[in-house]
């Protein structure tokens, strides 16, 4: 009797090791670990491309430079730049448009013009090494909205004959009255161009950045801080998913405790991406107030 008896527990104890090990076989083989895993991946990559930051608007207003052929020699005429800003502002003046603010930056960048081009012999808006006025303006520290030039060459009687052409001109008349410009900045001077002597004028106009909302720079920053984190967590990301695909989970106990640490990971970087893409949209935001404000009046 105590053979029989000792017979079925020894039964017991080896089927429940059998169905046991049968059934951690079988939620080892579960394959819903793995598609959540991909179906998570697949969303994270969604969200990162709705990081897109809006473009604030520059302009720039540059009309064909003026050419006027001398009909006097040089001597008997002289230009001047306060004579050439009083004159612009009196030709807004009468077209109702405010009155041009004397910038010392747009006054540097407009010297740099004037030498430039007598030095490298060109008369045109962008130099042999491609920058225009924009540039010389940031060059000189000048942050804009909206920059503007005009360039005459000639042997003008004066500064009223100058800005008379000027006025003449449709494009550079556009210049003179547009209605968004604050600032001036001329620039005139005589010297030999094309082997002959002649005076050149440069005016630049501009709108400068300080007239509009300012954008929340930290704001910026952190949305750049974040993507980069959010792309190194996509690579990680992406390893411990070939990881968890290329081990076999009926045998290999590593497999559950790799989905668990892909699932955290998950977790952490859609956390990170919603709040990213609300500081997107926030930022975003503010760049289109700014915009606004910078095509206000066209």
């Amino acid at each position: 009797m105590l053979k029989i008896f000792s017979f079925f527990i020894v039964l017991a104890i080896v089927g429940g090791i059998f169905f046991r090990e049968k059934a951690a076989d079988f939620l080892l083989s579960l394959p819903y670990v793995k598609e959540f895993a991909a179906t998570r991946l697949n969303e994270i990559r969604v969200e990162t491309d709705r990081f897109v930051i809006d473009e604030l608007k520059k302009e720039k207003a540059l009309p064909p430079p003026l050419r006027k052929e001398g009909v006097l020699p040089i001597e008997q005429g002289r230009l001047h730049r306060e004579e050439i800003i009083r004159l612009t502002n009196q030709e807004r003046g009468m077209q109702m448009r405010s009155l041009l603010a004397k910038s010392v930056e747009l006054n540097r960048a407009a010297e740099e013009k004037l030498n430039d081009m007598f030095r490298q012999q060109f008369f045109a808006h962008v130099s042999p090494e491609g920058k225009d006025a924009g540039d010389l303006a940031k060059t000189q520290g000048y942050d804009y909205i909206l920059v503007g030039e005009n360039l005459a060459l000639g042997n003008f009687s004066d500064d009223a004959a100058l800005v008379r052409a000027w006025m003449e001109s449709p494009g550079h008349r556009a210049n003179i009255l547009h209605a968004r410009y604050r600032e001036i900045g001329v620039a005139a001077g005589s010297g030999v161009f094309e082997r002959r002597n002649v005076w050149i004028g440069v005016q630049i106009f501009g709108l400068p950045s300080s007239a509009c909302p300012q954008l929340d720079d930290r704001l910026n920053s952190k949305i750049e801080s974040a993507t980069q984190e959010i792309e190194t967590m996509e690579e990680t990301l992406d390893e411990l998913r070939k990881e968890i695909q290329a081990t076999d989970s009926r045998s290999d106990p590593e497999y559950n405790k790799r989905v668990k640490e892909y699932n955290i990971l998950v977790a952490s970087h859609n956390a990170l991406a919603d709040e990213t893409k609300t500081d997107v949209l926030r930022y975003n935001e503010q760049v289109k107030r700014v915009n606004e404000c910078r095509t206000a009046g066209e």
